[in-house]
C-alpha cells in the first residue's frame, strides 16, 4: 500500500513539472516569436503577398508598441514607412501621407527603401519624400533604411535554437530518470515485459461414477502420462427420462483418486483425460445410462519470474473451467456397450493486477454420461 501511495504521489508530481516545462516551452517560443522584429517581418511577408489589410494590421499595432522606445529610430522610420505604403495600396491617401512624414522624421528627407520592397509605382509615397527644401537637402542623412539588424536576426535564431535544446535534453533527461533508469521511482510494475518462466502444480483428481461395469482412466499432463488406473462403479440406476446428471456421482461412497505434481513452462498445462473401455455394468436396455464424474484440484506450488522484472507474485490459472462445460469432450462407440472417450483442456497461467493476490488453489467437477443409444 505505501508503495502505491509513493507511486501516486510521484506520478502526480511528474505530470505537474511536465506541464511546467510545456509551459516553459510554449511561452518562450510565443516571446521570441512576438519581438518587434519578428512582426515587422510578418508585415512585410503579408505586404509582399498582397495582403495589405493584414500587414496595415500588423503594423498599426506596432507603431504602438516601438513609438516608447525611440532610440531604434531606423526600425521605428521603417515601421511607418512600409505602414504607409500598405495604406496607399488600400487607396487610404490621407492615413498614408501621414505615416510617409512620420518616417521622414526618423529617416530623413532622402527616398528611404525597405530590402526586399520596392515602392516605385507609388506616388504619394514619391511626393511626399521628394518635398524638399535646400537646407533640407544639404542636410539629409545619405543612408538609406533597412528593415532589420541581420546581426539581432541571427542571434534570436541562435538563442532560440539553443534554448530549443536545452529544454528538450532536460525534458528528456527527467523522462529517462523518471520511468527508464534502474531505480525508476515511476517505472510501471506492470507484468508486460515479464513473464513466468517455471510454474508448478498439483493436481489431484477422484474418479466417481453409476452404472459402470469397468474402465481404465488415463490423464495426460503435457503429454507426460501421470495418471493411469482402472476400476468399476457398479452401482445402477434408471435413466429418468433426461436425468444423468452428476449428483448421481456423489451417491458413490467409493472414489477413485490421484496425485500428481508437474513442472509447466510457466505459460500452460494441457490436460487430456481418457476413458478406455468404458462399459456398462448392467443390460437394462434403453432405459439406463452409465454416468462418470471426476473432481479436480489444481495447486500452485511453486512458479519462477523472469529475472530482472518485477516480481508479481504467485500466477492466477485460467481455463480450467473447460472441464466443466464439457467442451473438450469428444465420445466414440466401440459397440453398444464400450465406448471410448477423450476430454482435452488447456490450462493458462494469468500474472495478478497490480496490489493484488490471485488465488492458489481451484476446483471444477467434469461429468460425463452416455446411454446405449448415443
Amino acid at each position: 500500500m505505501r508503495d502505491i501511495k509513493e507511486y501516486s504521489i510521484c506520478k502526480f508530481l511528474a505530470i505537474v513539472l511536465s506541464i511546467l516545462i510545456a509551459g516553459q516551452i510554449h511561452f518562450a517560443f510565443s516571446a521570441q516569436e512576438e519581438t518587434p522584429e519578428a512582426k515587422f517581418k510578418a508585415a512585410v511577408t503579408e505586404y509582399t503577398n498582397g495582403n495589405y489589410g493584414s500587414a496595415r494590421t500588423i503594423l498599426t499595432g506596432l507603431t504602438q508598441a516601438v513609438e516608447k522606445n525611440e532610440q531604434n529610430k531606423i526600425f521605428l522610420g521603417n515601421t511607418y514607412l512600409l505602414l504607409g505604403a500598405s495604406e496607399e495600396m488600400l487607396k487610404e491617401n490621407e492615413a498614408a501621407s501621414a505615416h510617409y512624414l512620420k518616417a521622414k522624421e526618423f529617416l530623413g528627407e532622402r527616398e528611404a527603401t525597405i530590402e526586399g520592397l520596392s515602392f516605385s509605382d507609388l506616388n504619394i509615397y514619391h511626393s511626399v519624400f521628394s518635398a524638399k527644401s535646400a537646407q533640407d537637402k544639404a542636410a539629409a542623412p545619405k543612408t538609406q533604411a533597412v528593415a532589420a539588424q541581420p546581426g539581432s536576426k541571427k542571434r534570436s535564431f541562435l538563442g532560440k535554437a539553443l534554448g530549443l535544446v536545452l529544454i528538450v535534453g532536460a525534458l528528456g533527461g527527467l523522462v529517462w530518470y523518471l520511468f527508464f533508469s534502474p531505480n525508476a521511482p515511476l517505472k510501471s510494475k506492470s507484468n508486460s515485459k515479464g513473464a513466468y518462466t517455471s510454474v508448478t502444480v498439483q493436481v489431484d483428481v477422484s474418479f466417481r461414477g453409476r452404472n459402470t461395469y469397468k474402465v481404465n482412466h488415463v490423464v495426460n499432463l503435457d503429454g507426460q502420462e501421470k495418471i493411469n488406473g482402472t476400476m468399476g462403479h457398479p452401482e445402477p440406476f434408471v435413466w429418468d427420462g433426461g436425468n444423468c446428471g452428476s449428483e448421481y456421482c456423489d451417491r458413490d461412497a467409493t472414489a477413485d483418486s490421484y496425485s500428481s505434481t508437474i513442472d509447466t513452462d510457466g505459460k500452460s498445462l494441457e490436460i487430456v483425460l481418457k476413458y478406455l473401455d468404458w462399459q456398462y455394468w448392467s443390460l437394462c436396455g434403453y432405459d439406463c445410462c452409465k454416468l462418470l464424474c471426476s473432481d479436480w484440484t489444481f495447486t500452485i506450488v511453486g512458479y519462477k519470474w523472469e529475472s530482472g522484472k518485477q516480481d508479481p507474485g504467485s500466477p492466477g490459472l485460467e481455463g480450467y473451467d473447460v472441464l466443466g462445460t464439457n467442451q473438450g469432450d469428444v465420445c466414440s462407440h466401440i459397440d453398444q456397450w464400450f465406448d471410448q472417450c477423450t476430454t482435452k483442456a488447456v490450462l493458462t497461467f494469468k500474472a495478478p493486477a497490480e496490489g493484488q493476490q490471485a488465488d492458489k488453489v481451484y476446483t471444477v467437477r467434469h461429468s460425463i454420461w452416455r446411454k446405449p443409444s448415443d
